[in-house]
């Protein structure tokens, strides 16, 4: 089966493993709670259907909280995305190895993904425009950009490694 890597920044999951302080695991375990609670409402009564009233009384949060996590819907659906990220992380390093080079590797993630927006159409359509959005616009929020440029960028990198491609460019550039 194909290794399906949504759109965000695996160099940053992976490069910045920290252990994090009781407060940051609250805070992570709360956001986690809140999404977990949209997506079952987004599934059962739609994505337009459902208001951010709704989340915050479902997840058992105030408004104002959740809006400090979570400032509009589609932020709720690409932290959806981010967090299957997390837990398919460890199989990086299992995606560089099982192909024999970077063209490979590279239409491995892309068909992989192409899969998992097929099976999520829904998700995938607003996520995708939620990334549109953030194009060319100030930082809006780090935990909100893509990050998908950084992991083609290791993908890249490990391509010039191997030999597969020249070096003399580099993999973020490229």
């Amino acid at each position: 089966r194909r290794i399906f890597m949504p759109i965000v920044c695996i160099l940053h999951i992976m490069s910045d493993i920290q252990t994090p302080s009781r407060r940051d695991r609250k805070k992570a375990e709360l956001q986690m709670q809140i999404m977990r609670q949209a997506v079952m409402l987004f599934r059962e009564h739609g994505f337009d259907n459902t208001t951010m009233e709704q989340i915050a009384l479902e997840a058992d949060v105030a408004k104002r909280t959740l809006y400090s996590y979570f400032p509009v819907k589609e932020a709720i659906v690409s932290y959806y995305w981010q967090s299957n990220v997390e837990e398919n992380v460890d199989k990086f390093p299992q995606l560089l190895s099982q192909y024999p080079d970077t063209r490979s590797r590279l239409e491995a993630v892309f068909l992989s993904a192409a899969d998992a927006f097929k099976t999520d159409p829904e998700f995938a359509r607003i996520e995708f425009g939620f990334q549109f959005q953030l194009l060319g616009k100030d930082p809006l929020n780090q935990m909100y950009q893509s990050g998908f440029d950084n992991f083609l960028a290791a993908v890249i990198e490990a391509g010039q490694q191997s030999g597969d491609l020249r070096n003399d460019i580099s993999a973020q550039e490229i």
